[in-house]
């Protein structure tokens, strides 16, 4: 008999705690994916997506200090960005709808960005086709 898969693990990156918590409470509340690990800046979330090698890991696209593109690019340097197994798929969370990162992003792997106003289903849609894509490629 096949063990049933565990659920869509994620962490969560992003320097404002209320964005933080709301999207760790909305993701919780689906019963296929788990917070394993949130992320105040770029340095705890690189140590965070590298230590736990979560399927799916949201990025605030600026954060003081190292931010997720400086995440992105250092796990696409380390391999661990990709459709391999053990890869971390990456969405980039920003606050203002405009293509200014989507280029640098995509450039190191990035399954998207997307807009923190996004309405909570499109998210969880979001993370659920990021985690998705690794099985399809």
């Amino acid at each position: 008999m096949t063990a049933a898969p565990g659920p869509i693990t994620v962490v969560i990156a992003d320097d404002e705690r209320t964005v933080r918590e709301s999207l760790e409470l909305i993701l919780e509340a689906q019963p296929d994916l788990e917070v394993v690990a949130t992320a105040a800046d770029g340095e705890t979330a690189l140590r965070a997506c590298t230590e736990l090698r979560p399927d799916v890991a949201l990025l605030d696209v600026r954060m003081p200090g190292r931010d997720g593109l400086w995440v992105l690019a250092a796990l696409a340097r380390r391999g661990l960005v990709g459709p391999e197994p053990g890869a971390v798929q990456v969405l980039m969370l920003t606050t203002f709808d405009h293509g200014r990162y989507q280029a640098d992003a995509t450039a190191h792997g990035a399954r998207g960005v997307l807009v923190k106003s996004l309405p909570w289903e499109e998210l969880v849609a979001q993370v659920r086709a990021a985690h998705g894509a690794r099985h399809r490629e």
